[in-house]
C-alpha cells in the first residue's frame, strides 16, 4: 500500500574525522553526532517525508502537495476533497478503544498461587496500583488515542514508554498496615470478602 521505497545513504562514511584533524575528543564525537543527523535527515527527507505529507493532507481532507487540482489551471473549479483516510483512521480508533478500554480494570493481576493469602494480597495491591497510575496519574487512553493515529498516518513510528522505578525500604509493619488497609478499603468497595485458604 505503501509508495515508500527506503534506501540508504549512499555515503556513510564518507569523511569521517580522524585524531589528526581535529584535536579533541569533544570535537570528534560532536562531529560524527552531526554527520549522522545529517544523513539520518537526508535519508528521511529523500524516501519518506513525501509519503508523510500526502497522507497528512489526505487525512486533513486536503489534496497532497503536487496534485494537479493545486495547479493554476483548476482555480476555479470546486475545492471539495472526500478521502476516506479520516473515516478508516477514526474507525480504527474506536475499534482500538473498544479493545483497550471496554473494561474498567485497565489490567488484571492475579497471584500465582490463589491459595496463598499473601500472594492474593500483593496481587490486590499491585492491581491497585496501577489501576490508579493507569487511571489517574497517566494520560493512558488519548496516550493510546494518539499513538494509533500517528502510526495509522504516517505508516512508519518510533516509540518509547518508560516506567521510572523507584524502590523505597520500609520495615514490615508499616508495609503490612498498608496492605491490610488497602485490602479493607477493597473490600469495602467491591462489597465481597477475598478468598480465605
Amino acid at each position: 500500500m505503501s509508495l515508500i521505497n527506503p534506501q540508504p545513504p549512499l555515503n556513510i562514511a564518507g569523511d569521517l574525522p580522524t585524531s589528526d584533524t581535529i584535536g579533541s575528543k569533544d570535537k570528534i564525537w560532536l562531529n560524527l553526532a552531526r554527520q549522522a543527523y545529517d544523513g539520518s535527515t537526508e535519508w528521511v527527507d529523500t524516501n519518506l517525508r513525501y509519503q508523510w505529507e500526502k497522507n497528512l493532507s489526505n487525512f486533513n481532507s486536503r489534496h497532497p502537495p503536487g496534485s494537479k487540482y493545486l495547479t493554476s489551471a483548476y482555480d476555479k473549479r470546486s475545492r471539495l476533497f472526500r478521502p476516506k483516510t479520516r473515516t478508516t483512521v477514526r474507525k480504527l480508533e474506536s475499534a482500538m478503544a473498544i479493545a483497550f478500554f471496554s473494561n474498567e480494570d485497565m489490567m488484571t493481576i492475579s497471584p500465582s498461587d490463589p491459595n496463598n493469602p499473601m500472594q492474593m494480597a500483593g496481587a490486590s495491591v499491585a492491581q491497585s496500583i496501577m489501576q490508579y497510575r493507569l487511571t489517574n496519574t497517566i494520560p493512558w487512553f488519548s496516550t493510546m488515542v494518539t499513538a494509533l493515529q500517528d502510526a495509522a498516518i504516517y505508516g512508519t513510528v518510533v516509540s518509547h514508554q518508560y516506567w521510572e522505578f523507584q524502590e523505597k525500604d520500609e520495615t514490615l509493619p508499616q508495609l503490612m498496615i498498608l496492605v491490610l488497609k488497602l485490602l479493607i478499603w477493597r473490600e469495602s468497595q467491591s462489597g465481597k470478602r477475598l478468598s480465605q485458604p
